[in-house]
């Protein structure tokens, strides 16, 4: 019977700790089985990251650094500001009575809901429903 263990290696607090763990089949499934932990002076410390650029900032005399951070902006939210900006496009059309650009416009707005409808919070579905509903009601009025 052959046993093959595998080592994880974990970082906690910018130490490096290396777990050993055994493979073993349960039906189906392939479990983890813990074994051990490796000696305890055998730990390095992990590498931190370095901040891309440094912007240096001119005070009264004095000149201080300001550091960039690259953030990332989720994606949701350039289309959270499409959706916005269809019903803007949406509403000037109605006061125009363009009725073709009226449906095309709506049917992008339909599918930029669809994709955004999974990613936000509970309160702003309720918000995005009822823009929609709103534009909705004032294309049948017409």
């Amino acid at each position: 019977m052959v046993i093959i263990v595998f080592k994880r290696k974990i970082v906690k607090n910018g130490k490096t700790y290396y777990y050993f763990y055994k493979s073993k089949r349960v039906g189906s499934k392939v479990k983890s089985i813990y074994v051990g932990r490796e000696l305890a002076n055998k730990t390095t410390k992990s590498k931190k990251k370095k901040i891309s650029k440094i912007h240096k900032k001119k005070t009264k005399g004095s000149v201080k650094k300001v550091k960039k951070h690259n953030v990332k902006k989720p994606k949701y939210l350039d289309q959270l500001q499409r959706f916005d900006v269809l019903i803007d496009k949406i509403k000037e059309d109605i006061e125009l009575d363009n009725k073709k650009m009226i449906i095309k416009e709506y049917n992008e707005l339909y599918k930029v809901y669809a994709e955004i409808i999974d990613k936000v919070s509970d309160q702003k579905k309720i918000e995005l429903f009822n823009k929609i509903k709103e534009v909705y009601n004032q294309i049948q009025s017409i």
